[in-house]
């Protein structure tokens, strides 16, 4: 009986020894390690796909930033033919951004809600130096939701970084 449980008690702590690093795999180190490559490869490969869309999508913000051709002054304003004015006026100075909005009928806005507001309105009209007055009329038209028929006279003025401008100055 002594040799039974010294037989016994033998095996228990052989396998107690062995077992201690079980990962579930039942195909010993070179499966864990087959496991720790395919894992790997698919981290390279998961890394590699979020890097080029990272990449992608930085393509796309200097695109947006060669459409907009780095807008440092923009001023809009808009007569209509019931009498009310809109102004728009956007500067980009060395002490940071100013903007000012006035519309006849509503409350005038300053600071960054005005700011907010303008930028917005610079990425929907992406104004650009050879933009043709046609196009970029309708697209302040569009973004501003205003019937051209109700312009009486507009006025745009947009200064680029470059030096480069548009200028549009029409009776409607």
């Amino acid at each position: 009986m002594r040799w039974s449980f010294i037989f016994i008690l033998s095996i228990v702590l052989i396998l107690a020894a062995c077992g201690g690093n079980d990962t579930g795999n039942t195909g010993g180190d070179a499966s864990g390690e087959e496991n720790s490559t395919s894992t790997n490869q698919e981290d390279k490969a998961n890394s590699d796909d979020s890097n080029t869309k990272n990449t992608q999508s930085e393509d796309s913000n200097s695109d947006e930033r060669d459409l907009f051709q780095d807008v440092i002054s923009y001023e809009l304003e808009i007569e209509f033919s019931n009498g009310d004015e809109w102004s728009y006026d956007y500067e980009v100075e060395n002490d940071g951004k100013n903007a000012e909005i006035e519309r006849d009928g509503e409350s005038d806005l300053d600071g960054s809600e005005a700011i907010d507001e303008v930028e917005n309105m610079i990425e929907a009209v992406q104004p650009a130096p050879d933009l043709s007055y046609d196009e970029a009329l309708q697209r302040v038209y569009n973004h501003l939701d205003i019937n051209q028929d109700d312009v009486e006279e507009v006025e745009l003025d947009v200064d680029f970084e470059n030096g480069d401008t548009l200028e549009i100055e029409r009776p409607s």
